[in-house]
């Protein structure tokens, strides 16, 4: 049991992690080309890679955090039930509340924290979509 509570929250890490570092290198990368006019990043010392590195480093830090914090969430809260009786909006909440928490402590703003919590909840009924579908179990092949 407490094997497949440690593998659920690994894997939710992992899986939070993923899009937060995508995200990191593509800032990385607008900032690095100097997309944006008349933004400048300076880092004090110098990373292989530079702002990309950076970036891609802050993003997955950001979605370590966030991938635990939503984990933890649920383990605490929605303890001993199945895929399909977790309900959406719940699990929204969740991830809304982890989300929001991790971006607002980062960032420390308010706006980011508000709309963090808009795609953590995105993001939690998402995967708890992509759960249910593949959860299900496929028919069993008759032997005829």
């Amino acid at each position: 049991m407490i094997r497949q509570r440690l593998r659920g929250i690994l894997g939710a890490t992992i899986t939070a992690c993923v899009p937060w570092t995508a995200l990191g290198i593509i800032v990385g990368i607008v900032l690095q080309l100097q997309l944006i006019p008349g933004m400048v990043i300076y880092l004090s010392s110098p990373i292989p890679g530079g702002t990309i590195t950076a970036c891609a480093l802050a993003g997955a830090l950001v979605g370590i955090i966030n991938g635990l914090t939503f984990s933890t969430l649920i383990l605490a809260t929605e303890r001993g039930k199945n895929v399909d009786e977790l309900r959406p909006w719940r699990f929204a909440a969740w991830g809304a509340v982890a989300t929001a928490g991790t971006l607002g402590i980062v960032f420390e703003s308010l706006l980011v924290a508000g709309i963090g919590a808009g795609l953590g909840a995105v993001a939690a009924v998402a995967a708890l979509w992509t759960a249910r579908r593949t959860s299900v179990n496929p028919p069993a092949a008759s032997a005829t």
